[in-house]
């Protein structure tokens, strides 16, 4: 995300990464990525106190299907 920020050279900008099943959204300021305000962060079972970026994933990428129904 960081690197979205830096190649756009833009200061603040919202950055979406569209992957093949999910979009990451995160949040560039002052050229670097908003921090969780959530201490610690669990991954896959193990705590953590590592700075992660605030970001949120979405189930909608570029292998996803999307259809409108009993609209």
């Amino acid at each position: 995300m960081r690197g979205a920020g830096y190649l756009t050279g833009l200061k603040d900008a919202i950055i979406a990464d569209v992957g093949g099943t999910t979009c990451d959204i995160c949040r560039i300021a002052d050229g670097m990525a908003v921090e969780s305000s959530v201490d610690t962060v669990i991954v896959p079972g193990v705590t953590t106190n590592f700075r992660m970026p605030e970001s949120h994933s979405f189930g909608l990428g570029g292998g996803s299907l999307v259809s409108l129904s009993g609209g």
